[in-house]
């Protein structure tokens, strides 16, 4: 069903809607007719994805201050960091506290490549605006080509 939610998402951009919040807000309009088992089917491919994302946003808050008055924030912190869960190159997903060396270092070589990855995209976006003429000319008025943007 993930298809049904990228089709969902291009209508809504060939209608000139763009914002991600108005797109949801258009989505959710449509599921609103859906039945329960259309929404389940709908919903539940998606769910991996918001998954991924909650373990995301909990790795990205370590190491986090901690204020327990039972154990030093530093334990706090190690046995919290246990339970955190990453996806490794594999494709398995483990909590922290369950890798091994290895795991690790191939987790870590994993976000080193997506790493160069953003900075080499970044560095694309930079090398399409210095073809911009000024900066109040956008890529759309310059006609500038994407392809040959790099």
């Amino acid at each position: 069903m993930m298809n049904g939610l990228a089709t969902m998402v291009d209508e809504c951009r060939e209608q000139g809607v763009i914002d991600p919040v108005h797109v949801a807000n258009r989505i959710a309009e449509r599921l609103a007719a859906f039945s329960k088992t259309e929404l389940v089917a709908f919903i539940s491919p998606l769910l991996a994805e918001s998954v991924r994302n909650v373990y995301s946003r909990e790795r990205l808050d370590l190491p986090k201050k901690v204020h327990a008055a039972k154990m030093s924030g530093k334990v706090q912190i190690i046995r919290d960091a246990y339970g955190k869960v990453i996806g490794l190159p594999s494709g398995e997903w483990k909590a922290i506290g369950d890798c091994n060396r290895l795991e690790l270092l191939d987790y870590s070589a994993m976000l080193h490549g997506m790493a160069r990855q953003t900075e080499a995209k970044a560095q694309w976006y930079e090398r399409l605006a210095e073809r911009l003429p000024n900066d109040v000319v956008t890529v759309r008025e310059a006609e500038l080509d994407l392809d040959k943007a790099a």
